[in-house]
Formats: C-alpha cells, structure tokens, sequence
C-alpha cells in the first residue's frame, strides 16, 4: 500500500511540474489532448458559463464573463499548488510519517499539514521531519515558494528567534516563569540570479529545541523554518579524590512546556533540580564527588512533574534525551569544604537603596554586629531604633504580602498591622543619644529573624527617620 501511495505520489508531483512548465515556459503550443489545464479550464468554464446564463442584466452578464480570465489563472495556480502539497504529503505518509507532532500521533493529515505549511514557507514548527528521508522531502518543498519571494541580488537578513526568560515575582511571592519574544540577526545574505540564498552560521549556545531561522528583507518577512538545537551534558572533571566540587555544564535546555525541566541523579539518587529560565538554556553547577573511590555515573533526565521518568514511554514527551556521564574517584586525601564561617554570603545582588539611617554592613548573618548612622536628630535627646518584620502564614496573606513586605522594606513599619494572614511588627533593638550636631549611632547585633530585608526606623518624638 505504501509503495502504490509512493508512486501515486511521485506521478502527481512529475505530473503537476510538467503542467506548468508547458503552460508557463514552454514556448510553443502543447497539442496533447489529455491535460490537466485543458481539464481545468473546460469544467471551470462550462460551470461559469452556465452561471453566466442566468444573469438577465447585459451589463453585469458582460461584466461577470470578464472575471473568468483573471480568477481562472488564480485558480489554476491554487490548484498546481493544492497537487503539490498533496504529493508530498502522500511522499511523507509512504515513508511512515516520521513527523514529530506533540501531543499526537501523526497521520496523513498531520503530513498534509507538514507539506502545506512548509510549502507556503510559514514555519510555524509545531510539527517537523524527524528522520533523514522526512527531512530530503521537506527539503524540496521549500524552495518552490522562495525562488518567487526572494528578489535578483537583493539583501536580506537571516534572524534567529529566541526568548528572554524571567521569573515573575513580587517582594514575597512567587508567580511562575516569564518568557518574552525575541530575535536577532545571524547571517547577512544576497539571492543569486535564480532567487536562491545560501547561508552559513554556528548554531547559538541558547535555549533547546526548535527556534524560528526567519529570512527578511528590512521589515519584510520572506519565509521562515525550524532549527532545533540538542542538548549537551559535559563533566569538566574526572579522577578526582572524594569531596572535589566537579563543573558540570548542560546546554540547550528549552523553555517551553515539556521542555524546560530537567533532573539530576547522582548514582540512581535524585540530587536536584536544573533551571535555566534566565541564563538563556544554559545551566552552570558544581557537585562534590561523593562516594566511594571507583566509577560513579550522573545522570541529566527529563521530569515536568519534579519526578524524573524511568519509563520514558510514559511520558508525555517519550522522545527526550536521557544522558549517563560517568567519571572517576580516586583513592586519596578528602577535599574538604571550608570552615562554616567562610562559607557567609559575601554579597548580595539586590540591596535596597539606603535612607535617612545608613546600616554598615548592609547585610549580615545572625548575630553578627551592626552599625547604623543617622543625622539630623534633636541633640542631646534619646532615640530608638526599631526592626521591623511579620508574622503569619503564606496560606491566607493572599495579595497582602507584596503590599506588606514593600512596607517592612521601606521602614515604614511604626505601629502592628494585620492584613490577611500576614501581621506586621516593630520591635526596639538599640538606643542612641544624639551628639551636639544631632548624629546619632546605633549598635545592635543582627536578630534571629526572617531572611531577606527588612526596615529600620528611629523615632525622636518629633518625627521618624527610615531605611530601607
């Protein structure tokens, strides 16, 4: 059955290309009663015709026969372009319809579909060749449409697209992931006398899977395709002695859904989570070589539902990569980690500007000394320094957190609010008295508290002085 579609197929297709080179090319009249366009023409023309009769009006009856020319050669053209399609999806279904279609199992409309979107070059990669042959036949379809697109010698840009990605947060909570559109360009080219481009560029170290290869001319969308970018897992140590922290880097990553989660096992043990949502599908870690000296195996597996699949044909992505890297400790001293005081946070990347009040350090651990300065106090009078924080649950704070966490941050927090589950508070933590210039410095040690900012504020009575 495959065979007879396969051939069926390669005759429309000879049969459709030999019709417009005769009707649009070949110079001379073809005289062979048995055509395509003859056929076209004598069933369009004996149905216009006949519609044609039954107009009363003279003036709109003549008009009505002028429309045929015109509307005929759009016809014609649709359906060269309908038997075109046809043809390669038969092609594509005879060889097994070797598509990949998520979420689906391909058919001969999936392969239709496949044939009709490449022909007319809209790219929209939802469904893609997976096997050599699916891809020669995908091929041949492409170039029909760009040869007429693209114009003699004139410029164009080939453009990748991509995504930046962003997680959706507020002071305290959580939203979800965000990726917003982009694109640049990769290859400058010129279309050679017969329409044709040609183009070479190194595949972009950027999010997995399929992107967008778009071929424009300024503002002008010529065509576009799919380029799908594999992933990669490397090791960047091996035969190392046991607690030795190994690189380990993973490209290609993707970020849409069923792509962009990904697990690791060290020794069959699940170890962690890998996220590239702002790193543009590239994920840098260490980890420390644990075990017994000999051989040890990591493994980087897919997982959208924080558990990695072992059974991948219970996927619903079945076709994900699954890497094994395997690699060497040694017999030999322990590499050990440094002593917990080294280990502090050296610094932060998002410190809120300073206030009135300027804290030194800005941050801290727990119990550790701190120093805050102000001026512009009454002189001579005591001032307290206040540290606020809340109290709650993230059950029922709902929107309540943001609102509230802005207000701990900016120091505003100079008397108990309660707003759905969340409660804010102030308490005392040092005492300071104002010298002759009305400066003030205060010395406490960092609480036992929530991490993250909080607000400091002093009140003299007379008004309030805030950090955030």
């Amino acid at each position: 059955m495959k065979l007879f579609i396969a051939i069926a197929g390669f005759f429309i297709l000879f049969a459709t290309l030999w019709e417009a080179f005769e009707t649009i090319i070949l110079p001379r009249r073809v005289t062979r009663p048995l055509r395509l366009v003859r056929i076209f023409y004598r069933v369009t023309w004996t149905a216009w015709a006949m519609t044609n009769r039954l107009i009363r009006n003279k003036k709109v009856r003549d008009a009505h026969l002028g429309y045929y020319g015109p509307l005929s050669l759009l016809g014609l053209f649709a359906t060269w372009a309908f038997l075109l399609i046809l043809a390669f999806a038969m092609l594509h279904w005879a060889a097994g319809s070797a598509i990949n279609a998520p979420g689906e199992t391909p058919t001969f409309r999936t392969d239709f579909y496949l044939s009709g979107t490449t022909f007319f070059t809209l790219g929209l990669g939802d469904v893609t060749p997976r096997t050599t042959v699916a891809k020669a036949i995908t091929a041949q379809v492409v170039p029909m449409p760009i040869k007429a697109a693209c114009r003699s010698h004139a410029a164009s840009a080939v453009v990748w697209g991509t995504v930046t990605g962003s997680w959706k947060v507020s002071s305290a909570e959580y939203f979800g992931r965000e990726y917003t559109p982009a694109a640049y360009r990769i290859a400058a080219v010129k279309s050679d006398a017969a329409g044709r481009i040609a183009a070479t560029f190194t595949a972009p170290d950027d999010f997995g899977f399929q992107h967008d290869i778009m071929l424009q001319q300024g503002s002008r969308l010529l065509t576009k395709d799919a380029f799908s970018i594999d992933m990669t897992v490397e090791l960047l140590a091996d035969n190392v002695p046991v607690g030795t922290p190994i690189p380990i880097e993973v490209h290609g990553i993707g970020w849409r859904e069923l792509e962009g989660s990904w697990v690791m096992l060290y020794d069959n043990r699940f170890t962690g989570w890998i996220s590239t949502v702002t790193t543009g599908g590239t994920a840098r870690f260490t980890l420390p070589a644990a075990g017994r000296p000999g051989r040890h195996v990591i493994e980087v597996v897919h997982s959208d539902f924080t558990f990695p699949y072992r059974n991948m044909q219970q996927s619903p992505a079945p076709d994900r990569p699954q890497f094994k890297v395997g690699f060497n400790i040694t017999a030999g001293t322990p590499v050990l980690p440094p002593p917990p005081p080294l280990q502090a946070q050296a610094r932060v990347r998002r410190l809120p500007p300073q206030g009135e009040l300027a804290a030194t350090p800005a941050f801290s651990g727990v119990a550790q000394p701190v120093v805050v300065e102000g001026s512009g106090f009454a002189p001579g009078k005591t001032a307290a320094l206040n540290w606020a924080t809340v109290t709650g649950n993230r059950i029922s704070g709902g929107a309540a957190v943001s609102t509230i966490a802005s207000r701990m941050t900016s120091g505003s927090g100079d008397r108990s609010a309660a707003t759905g589950g969340w409660e804010e508070r102030s308490r005392k933590v040092a005492e300071a008295t104002a010298d002759a210039a009305g400066k003030v410095e205060f010395r406490f040690q960092a609480p036992d508290d929530l991490g993250g900012s909080h607000g400091l504020w002093a009140d003299t009575g007379t008004g309030e002085r805030k950090m955030c």
